[in-house]
């Protein structure tokens, strides 16, 4: 393979790459530290056990692993902006029972 052949026409291509991907790594660790810090009051409000602590923390993070990869390839059928709008909306609903309510009444 040549010199030519291997380099990227953007230069700096794989750099941008894999800063990304260590981006959403440190996220995806913080995310995990945010759930730790949140279970300690998860556990004082529901009295749960170390054993149903570890399966919500598991199951958030099974959540986000699957959420990751629904994503793409409905971004890919929907468009990414308009997968955004629908889920935004969604989340609107499921955070706030009154929208939910309302949305019903219209139906």
């Amino acid at each position: 393979m040549s010199q030519s052949a291997s380099a990227s026409p953007g230069g700096n291509t794989n750099a941008v790459v894999y800063f990304f991907g260590a981006l959403g790594g440190m996220l995806f660790g913080y995310d995990t530290g945010v759930i730790s810090g949140a279970i300690l009051f998860i556990a004082k409000d529901l009295n749960t056990n170390a054993f149903l602590d570890g399966l919500i923390v598991s199951s958030l993070l099974l959540g986000a692993m699957a959420g990751a990869g629904a994503a793409g390839p409905l971004s890919d059928r929907l468009g990414r902006r308009n997968l955004i709008t629908h889920l935004t909306h969604e989340l609107e609903i499921a955070a706030n029972p009154v929208t939910l309510e309302k949305l019903l009444e219209r139906l």
